[in-house]
């Protein structure tokens, strides 16, 4: 607690992955040796606006680690309290997936098939270094209504925006004449070209009409 309106919470983290990957004729990580560093850190502030009534919520999560660098997650959240039985609330949220030591480094073989003058071309996925982290962008809506003390209700709408989501791209076909035979690389290399939204109702319940015994219908 920070007076009598802010519950405040924070804490840091780090962490260290190291791996060592036995490369096979169709699956090559470069390189084949890693060391990936992560260090984190989060920090929230709950403060009440009108005493049992408003309450604010402030968050963030930061993150520096080895694939995009630094990433910020902030979170808001605004709680409404008119009486006892009834919350209604609304939230932006903000996250991240970063990108994976596969989407960077990896070199795998996925078919083969006769291709232009009896060659045979075969396609590969391939690691991309620019590949960067897919984003979330979500917005909330809800409303509780909890007319007993056994039984609540809620109703929550939602909309999330996606961004720069993982896609495989062709790459440029390569004629591959120090193998034998010759043959034909067809590349896919990932990347972030996809985006998109969803949006809906969520409806859920919680019936506990006895200690031991809770029930949820959603």
């Amino acid at each position: 607690p920070v007076g009598v309106r802010h519950d405040l919470i924070w804490g840091v983290g780090t962490r260290v992955t190291i791996d060592n990957i036995d490369n096979s004729a169709s699956l090559v990580f470069t390189p084949t040796r890693r060391t990936d560093h992560l260090v984190s850190g989060f920090i929230q502030d709950q403060f009440t606006l009108i005493p049992e009534r408003l309450t604010l919520t402030l968050g963030s999560k930061f993150e520096q680690n080895s694939y995009s660098g630094f990433e910020a997650q902030p979170n808001a959240r605004l709680l409404y309290s008119p009486n006892d039985w009834n919350r209604v609330w609304a939230a932006v949220s903000r996250a991240v997936r970063t990108p994976a030591r596969f989407e960077r480094d990896v070199q795998t073989n996925v078919a083969a098939f006769p291709g232009p003058g009896g060659l045979t071309t075969l396609v590969q996925t391939a690691g991309n270094s620019d590949f960067t982290s897919e984003e979330l962008l979500a917005f909330e809506l809800g409303y509780r209504v909890q007319p007993v003390e056994w039984l609540s209700v809620d109703l929550a709408g939602f909309y999330t925006i996606y961004d720069n989501l993982r896609t495989s791209e062709p790459g440029t076909p390569v004629l591959a004449t120090g193998a034998s035979p010759s043959h034909i690389v067809q590349p896919f290399l990932f990347d972030n070209r996809m985006s998109g939204n969803t949006y809906g109702i969520e409806i859920a319940s919680t019936w506990h009409p006895v200690s031991f015994w809770r029930l949820h219908l959603n």
